[in-house]
């Protein structure tokens, strides 16, 4: 009888693994760089020596985007120095073309993809169908901290830069409104968050404006029928049901509303608004994230900073200078902030807002990364907004993220008004004909498209197909112009004549 062997296998020894050891040699490089970059930093802010503490951020944030800029979220700093006057020219085409090479890659990445065939138990790495990866996925990243910021930082490097070209990801932005909008407490300030970043940029309201007067509709109708105000919210604990209010809700939701040009139709929550945040405010002159919170919260100062600015400034001009010694209070040896009791605040972001806020809380308006003047003429088809909820406040919103595009049982968000071009179309455009041509010419090109670029255009003329079914040919116009040259050859070399004539007719206009 064979003896059993009852030795324990010992673990895999690691430490002689090439892969490994060539991972771990990169993840102490990374390291390196960091400790570096910070001692960089704390050197240069121990220099600076002016007399006004805001000028010394300016000098650092604008030392350290010129050294060391490497995240989406960096751009904020970025959007602070043209508002602020610095020269950043020089990174206007940067930042176009490393956006062009982002998208690029990250088509061409999702792109390929591992099948697995059952039958034969074989594992293959394919090129997947454009159309299987539809809609293309955001070339930009953002960690946990900058969940409800990122997309508004990238429409506020629009407003400033005027980067074009990437309509198709901002149109993509709008039908798909990702939020965590659960129907509790965390749902109301992730909202409450998102509008607020979104409404301190101009593209973002041109784009967005009709989805966020739904939002702030929910926010202020879709409370439990036991709190009596918005920003109030029940939770339970192991000692039972506790009671607590968050002024960052009532901050974000005050600010919006206003920018929206929403004031005369929510005037009583306006009032009620304002009303309780200069309740809130503490001695120091911060204010608290939420109301349980022991210490005051930067990030929450400063965005109720924002909302009462864009009240009776006169009225309010002594809770804003308190808030304002209270930020600068805040400032760490950097000369920037950081939020203790929330570290997953983005630094960048934090700075840039809390910058803003001093400048409004010294009436400095001119010197702010948005503009402050609301809307005139406030949320254009608002008959269609107040059918939209109309239909749907019946329902019960209990949100648990995904999209947000349309709210409620089968909701809709439809008919928005957004600047665009008006293209010289015939008179007699024949859409059923424009489509057909416009699936001829995408087949062509799919069976030609090798490059990231080429994926690109591909993506625009399958753009364009889709506005063509939906009879708008001043999209069809824009998607095929985006197309470029490619899309031109392609459509002269199969014959596509209607194709043909409206590029042309536009290029050579």
């Amino acid at each position: 009888m064979k003896k059993k062997n009852t030795e324990t296998k010992k673990p895999a020894d690691w430490s002689d693994d090439p892969h490994f050891k060539a991972m771990l040699a990169k993840l102490q490089e990374q390291q390196d760089k960091e400790t570096s970059r910070q001692e960089d930093l704390s050197r240069f802010a121990a220099k600076l020596d002016n007399a006004d503490p805001v000028q010394n951020a300016y000098a650092l944030i604008h030392y350290y985007y010129e050294q060391h800029n490497r995240y989406y979220g960096d751009y904020e700093f970025l959007i602070l120095l043209a508002s602020r006057g610095f020269d950043v020219s020089v990174y206007q085409m940067s930042v176009f073309k490393d956006w062009k090479v982002a998208a690029a890659d990250e088509i061409e990445k999702q792109s390929w993809s591992s099948h697995y065939n059952a039958n034969t138990g074989e594992q293959k790495v394919v090129k997947t169908n454009l159309e299987e990866i539809w809609p293309f996925p955001e070339f930009w990243r953002s960690g946990r901290n900058e969940a409800n910021s990122i997309d508004a930082t990238m429409l506020r490097m629009v407003d400033h830069f005027k980067i074009n070209g990437f309509d198709g990801y901002w149109n993509e932005m709008k039908q798909d409104v990702e939020l965590s909008v659960a129907g509790n407490s965390e749902g109301q300030h992730a909202m409450a968050q998102y509008l607020f970043n979104m409404c301190r940029s101009e593209t973002g309201i041109g784009l967005l404006q009709e989805r966020m007067a739904i939002i702030i509709e929910i926010m202020i109708k879709g409370k439990p029928h036991n709190i009596k105000h918005f920003w109030e919210y029940q939770d339970l604990n192991k000692d039972g049901r506790y009671h607590y209010k968050c002024p960052y809700i009532a901050a974000g939701l005050l600010f919006s509303i206003l920018k929206l040009g929403l004031r005369e139709k929510y005037g009583d929550v306006v009032g009620a608004c304002e009303k309780y945040l200069l309740s809130a405010q503490s001695a120091n002159g911060g204010w608290k994230a939420v109301s349980l919170h022991e210490t005051e919260s930067v990030d929450a100062t400063a965005v109720c900073t924002h909302a009462l600015a864009l009240m009776d400034r006169a009225k309010n001009q002594q809770s804003l200078t308190l808030a304002g010694e209270y930020l600068l209070s805040k400032q760490d040896s950097w000369w920037l902030w950081h939020e203790d009791i929330n570290p997953y605040v983005s630094y960048p972001y934090l700075s840039v807002l809390v910058l803003d806020a001093l400048e409004l809380a010294r009436g400095n308006d001119s010197k702010l990364t948005f503009k402050l003047a609301p809307l005139q003429q406030g949320i254009q088809n608002s008959e269609n907004i107040k059918k939209i909820i109309i239909n749907q406040m019946g329902d019960n919103y209990n949100f648990n993220g995904g999209q947000f595009g349309a709210v409620g049982h089968e909701a809709k968000a439809e008919n928005n008004t957004f600047n665009q071009a008006n293209y010289q179309l015939p008179a007699n455009l024949n859409y059923e004909q424009l489509a057909a041509e416009l699936d001829q010419l995408k087949t062509a090109m799919k069976g030609k498209a090798d490059t990231p670029e080429e994926y690109l255009a591909l993506a625009e003329v399958a753009n364009a197909r889709q506005a063509a079914s939906e009879q708008d040919g001043n999209k069809v116009v824009q998607k095929l112009l985006g197309a470029g040259k490619w899309a031109l050859d392609t459509a002269k070399d199969i014959g596509v004549g209607v194709v043909v004539e409206l590029l042309n007719k536009h290029i050579s206009g």
